[in-house]
């Protein structure tokens, strides 16, 4: 992701939304791969307006290199984020949904950052404490501390009761838990993420990381609209 972005929408009986959040280092024909697919999707989508309404605020990339893991560090050996947030505490509980992009692994100690991110776990508590509601894990940091790393995101995430969506530690867990629905007044969206790569490092068996490929994706927003919602927004 490059920007934050507040989105307040009456919503359709079906309304698709992609929401990009490539990096720089997003090659052209993967946007050409995901405009196919926006409009074959738009393309197909019944759009009936009601007077309902929800906001969103999209946010990203959660990052922590070095010199900022290194600063969160006090003199006893915690880490210490929850003053990261005193500016944008107010906006960020003031939507319905806040989702975030989370580009680090909670792998565990050694902390490290670029170019394989592994985050204390104070972090995701912090980003959780500020508002936020949702986090995407499929980006091209998923696999930075490889299988392990995923697993133990997806575990720390977890235990802290932090919707999450993405990564898989296998294809049970992504049946039983995507795509993700979340609801706020009476209107159900379902939630979608893929990532263009993993920058080279493969995902091990049987994790999942969701990749973009056009006949998965139209395979999930299928089972999304199976799932009577009202609103599908796939986040990449």
């Amino acid at each position: 992701m490059n920007e934050n972005l507040f989105l307040s929408c009456r919503i359709p009986l079906l309304l698709l939304l992609f929401i990009s959040c490539f990096n720089i280092s997003c090659q052209a024909t993967n946007n050409k791969k995901e405009s196919s697919i926006i409009i074959q999707i738009i393309d197909s989508t019944l759009l009936v307006e009601t007077d309902e309404e929800i906001s969103f605020l999209f946010m990203g990339d959660f990052m922590q290199h070095s010199p900022q893991i290194k600063a969160a560090k006090d003199s006893v050996g915690n880490y210490d984020y929850g003053h990261y947030f005193d500016y944008t505490n107010s906006l960020i509980q003031n939507v319905d949904f806040a989702i975030a992009n989370l580009e680090v692994t909670l792998a565990g100690k050694p902390y490290d950052g670029y170019p394989r991110f592994s985050s204390p776990d104070e972090y995701a508590v912090a980003i959780q404490n500020a508002g936020f509601d949702v986090l995407t894990t499929a980006n091209n940091h998923s696999n930075d501390c490889g299988s392990d790393g995923l697993v133990r995101t997806i575990n720390v995430l977890d235990s802290l009761k932090f919707m999450h969506l993405g990564t898989y530690k296998d294809s049970i867990e992504r049946i039983n838990n995507y795509p993700l629905i979340i609801e706020k007044k009476g209107i159900k969206v379902a939630l979608l993420n893929y990532t263009y790569g993993t920058n080279g490092l493969d995902t091990k068996h049987p994790n999942i990381v969701n990749m973009i490929d056009e006949e998965i994706i139209l395979q999930d927003i299928q089972i999304a609209r199976d799932s009577n919602i009202d609103k599908i927004i796939v986040i990449t």
